[in-house]
C-alpha cells in the first residue's frame, strides 16, 4: 500500500508489538541552578535530558524531546512532599514523524529531584538532608507503532510500585514522620530488580490497529470537552482541506483531541502535517501553507494563518485567539445532513457522557471517563453514527454519478459533478472533490472506472 504521509504510515501499520523503546526524560539528581528561587522566581523551567533508554542500544534523537515534553520541566521548591507522593500520573500520546513515524505514549509523574527512578540512579534516602528537596517532573516515554494504553498501564503500575515504594515508605516513616515506623523495614536501591519488568514490556500484543486504539482512546476525551457543533466544524475544515489547530494549555488535553480527529474522518485518509503540540518556541509552524493540524498554547505574539482555530477547554480565550489569530479562513462550511449527523451525535453524547458534562474541570471529567471505562464503545458508536448519517451517504451520491457517467477521469468528474447537485451543499462538495485525501481516495477506490 502507497502512504502518502508521515500520520498515514503510522496509522496504516497492522496490529503488532507494542513497546519498541523505553525511556525516562527528566532532570538528574545532581542538577543545579543557577539562580535562586525567590518570591518573584518559584518556577524554573528547563528543556529536558535523557536520563534511561530501553533497550540500552537504541538510539533516540534528543531533539524529539521538544515535542514530546513541549512545556519543558518544572522545578521549584517541594513545599507538600505527602502531596507529591499521592500525586495523579499525567498520559498524554503525541506523534513523532520520520522515516520511521512512531507514536509516544508519555506518563508524567511529579517526583523530588532527589530520588529519581532506580533506572535512572540508584540512591541513598539520606541525600534528602544534604540540599534543599526539590519537586519536578519526569516523564516516562513508550515509543510504540501501536499505542495500546490498556495493555501498557497495568505493567507501567507495576513498574512505578516496585521502584518508588520503598521510597515512599522510607520518606513517610523516617523524613515525614507521618506513619509509624515499621522495625522490619529495609530500604533498597536496585535497578536489577525492576529489568524484569521492563522485559516483559517486550512480550506486548496490540490487537488493533494503530487508528483504532486512537479512536478507543482519544474520541470520547473530545467530546467530553468540546461541543457537537465545534467538532462537525473541525471535521468539515479537514475534509475540505483547511487546516485545524487546537488551543490549550493542558498537554493531555490538546494532544487527545488533535488525535481524535484522525479516525473521525474516515473513510478518508488526512494526508497533511499533524504535530498534536507545538512548543512555544516553533510558533512558526502555524503560519505554513500546508494543510495541517497542530495543538498548541495561546502563542504571545500574533501569528498569521489559515486555519479553523478553536479552543479545547473552558478558558474564556475566544477573544484573545481572535486578538492573536490573523486568520485568512473563513468559518468552515457545514457538512451536508448536518442537522441529522448532529442530533445523532447528541443521542450518543447523552447516552454515555451525561454524568460527565455536568463535572467542571478536565481532571474530573476524564477520571469518571476512565471509571465508567466505555471509551471503546462510544468511539464505535460515533464512527458508525458518522458513516450511516454522513460519509456512506456522500459517498454513495458520488458513486451514483460515477456509475451514470463512468467511465470518467477524476478532473472531469471535479468539473461536471457540482454542476449535478441543485441544493446548498454545491458549495461544500465542490471544494471536498478537490482535496487531496479525496484524490487519494478515488484512486485508490479505482472511482474513474465505474459504471453501469
Amino acid at each position: 500500500m502507497e502512504h502518502h504521509s508521515p500520520i498515514q504510515q503510522a496509522l496504516n501499520v497492522a496490529p503488532g508489538k507494542v513497546v519498541e523503546s523505553f525511556s525516562i526524560w527528566g532532570l538528574p539528581s545532581k542538577f543545579r541552578v543557577t539562580k535562586p528561587f525567590n518570591f518573584f522566581r518559584k518556577v524554573q523551567i528547563f528543556p529536558s535530558q535523557l536520563l534511561f533508554k530501553y533497550p540500552k542500544e537504541t538510539i533516540i534523537n534528543e531533539k524529539i524531546q521538544e515535542f514530546m515534553i513541549p512545556k519543558g520541566i518544572e522545578l521549584k521548591v517541594a513545599e507538600n512532599i505527602e502531596t507529591i507522593l499521592n500525586s495523579p500520573l499525567g498520559i498524554h500520546i503525541t506523534f513523532i514523524p520520520g522515516d520511521d513515524p512512531l507514536f509516544c505514549i508519555c506518563i508524567t509523574r511529579r517526583e523530588l529531584l532527589q530520588f529519581p527512578s532506580d533506572l535512572v540512579e540508584e540512591t541513598s534516602m539520606s541525600s534528602i538532608y544534604s540540599s534543599q528537596p526539590l519537586e519536578t517532573t519526569r516523564v516516562y516515554c513508550i515509543m510504540t507503532h501501536c499505542p495500546d494504553i490498556s495493555v501498557l498501564s497495568p505493567i507501567i503500575k507495576d513498574l512505578f510500585a516496585l521502584d518508588f515504594s520503598l521510597k515512599d515508605q522510607w520518606l513517610k516513616q523516617f523524613y515525614l514522620k507521618t506513619v509509624p515506623l515499621i522495625p522490619s523495614f529495609k530500604y533498597q536501591s536496585s535497578s536489577e530488580r525492576l529489568f524484569p519488568i521492563l522485559k516483559s514490556l517486550n512480550n506486548l500484543v496490540a490487537t488493533k490497529s494503530p487508528i483504532e486504539l486512537i479512536a478507543d482512546h482519544a474520541i470520547i476525551r473530545l467530546f467530553a470537552v468540546t461541543k457537537i457543533s465545534g467538532i462537525l466544524s473541525m471535521v468539515s475544515s479537514l475534509l475540505l482541506n483547511v487546516s485545524v489547530f487546537l488551543i490549550g494549555k493542558n498537554v493531555s488535553l490538546v494532544t487527545d483531541c488533535v488525535l481524535a480527529l484522525l479516525p473521525l474522518i474516515q473513510p478518508f485518509q488526512w494526508e497533511g502535517v499533524v504535530l498534536p503540540y507545538i512548543p512555544s518556541h516553533l510558533y512558526e509552524f502555524l503560519e505554513s501553507p500546508i494543510p495541517s493540524i497542530y495543538g498548541t498554547e495561546l502563542p504571545t505574539e500574533r501569528v498569521n494563518v489559515s486555519a479553523f482555530v478553536a479552543p479545547v477547554e473552558p478558558l474564556g480565550i475566544m477573544e484573545s485567539i481572535d486578538r492573536i489569530f490573523v486568520n485568512n479562513e473563513k468559518m468552515p462550511l457545514p457538512i451536508p445532513y448536518f442537522e441529522e449527523v448532529y442530533l445523532e451525535l447528541k443521542r450518543i453524547t447523552n447516552k454515555y457522557l451525561s454524568n460527565v458534562l455536568i463535572l467542571t474541570t478536565y481532571e474530573e471529567r476524564i477520571n469518571e471517563i476512565v471509571k465508567n471505562n466505555k471509551s471503546s464503545e462510544f468511539a464505535q458508536e460515533v464512527l458508525k453514527s458518522l458513516n450511516e448519517h454522513f460519509f456512506n451517504k456522500i459517498i454513495g451520491r458520488i458513486t451514483v454519478y460515477c456509475k451514470q457517467n463512468g467511465p470518467i477521469e477524476l478532473k472531469h468528474f471535479q468539473e461536471t459533478f457540482p454542476l449535478s447537485i441543485n441544493d446548498n451543499t454545491k458549495q461544500w462538495y465542490s471544494e471536498f472533490i478537490v482535496s487531496q485525501h479525496f484524490s487519494s481516495w478515488w484512486l485508490k477506490n479505482d472511482m474513474s472506472n465505474l459504471h453501469k
